[in-house]
């Protein structure tokens, strides 16, 4: 069973494959980007993940404006003073 998902992003969206472990048999589910296959398990990794396809960059650096996909970059640039060595 597979569903497509991501009408609102455009070309860029995911599939979902559900499946069955077959020691628990607990439904598991798969989530594949349409763009490049890459898998993941959780919804919200997909969503950064599909991110990158779109270009959409919501996070933005406080002193220099850069701009990031995703949270975790941002705050490893802040981490690193990475504007502020010049």
């Amino acid at each position: 069973m597979s569903e497509e998902n991501g009408a609102n992003l455009g070309t860029v969206g995911y599939k979902r494959i559900a499946t069955r472990n077959s020691e628990t048999g607990r439904k598991v589910q798969t989530l594949q980007c349409l763009q490049c296959r890459k898998k993941f398990s959780k919804l919200c990794n997909m969503q950064d993940h599909l991110r990158i396809h779109m270009g959409v960059k919501p996070f933005s650096c406080k002193w220099c404006g850069m701009l990031f996909s995703q949270r975790g970059n941002r705050d490893r640039h802040y981490t690193r003073r990475a504007c502020l060595k010049d």
